[in-house]
């Protein structure tokens, strides 16, 4: 083994070197580890509220008619709660354009939003038919709402429904800003 003296006494070796190279490769490892795992804990934690919230939403708007159960008539801000049930999992065609119609509008969407409880998550709604074509009612597709540019997040969830007599889809799309 040799040594480089310096006029200290000070001694400096090959081996102090590549054990000095090893830990600091190791600290950088450690830490970009770190990181991937705290970022990936923080996308489970986005999906697993995304998917709790998701839940509530459908389950107040296929098993309830709402607060009052003819808000549909009435401002959006006046609701208390919005449902579309006839009963379970029976859509009123009414209560469904209504929602429609308050999705499209930016500040009775910002209503929406709030009654549903979604917080930060944006809503796209629609109605399909079985083999996943639009439904269209009165020649107008039963579809509104919003799905972010470049969502960090974005699920669609699916649930069987009766629509206007018919067997249908609803799929509502969540999604939440980078």
């Amino acid at each position: 083994m040799s040594f480089l003296r310096s006029s200290r006494g000070q001694f400096f070796s090959p081996d102090v070197l590549i054990a000095s190279s090893v830990f600091i490769f190791a600290l950088i490892l450690f830490f970009s580890a770190s990181n991937s795992i705290y970022y990936q804990q923080a996308i489970f934690a986005d999906e697993k509220k995304i998917d709790e919230t998701a839940h509530n939403v459908l389950n107040v708007l296929i098993l309830s008619s709402g607060q009052p159960s003819n808000w549909e008539n009435g401002s959006i801000s006046d609701v208390n709660s919005i449902g579309l049930a006839l009963s379970n999992n029976e859509l009123s065609v009414s209560k469904t354009l209504a929602l429609i119609t308050a999705l499209s509008n930016p500040s009775d969407y910002a209503i929406v939003q709030h009654k549903l409880g979604l917080g930060q998550y944006s809503l796209y709604f629609r109605v399909l038919t079985l083999q996943g074509a639009p439904i269209f009612y009165a020649g107008v597709p039963v579809e509104g709402g919003l799905v972010v540019d470049n969502p960090k997040i974005k699920h669609s969830y699916k649930r069987f429904v009766i629509f206007d007599g018919s067997a249908s889809v609803l799929e509502v799309v969540f999604s939440l800003k980078s």
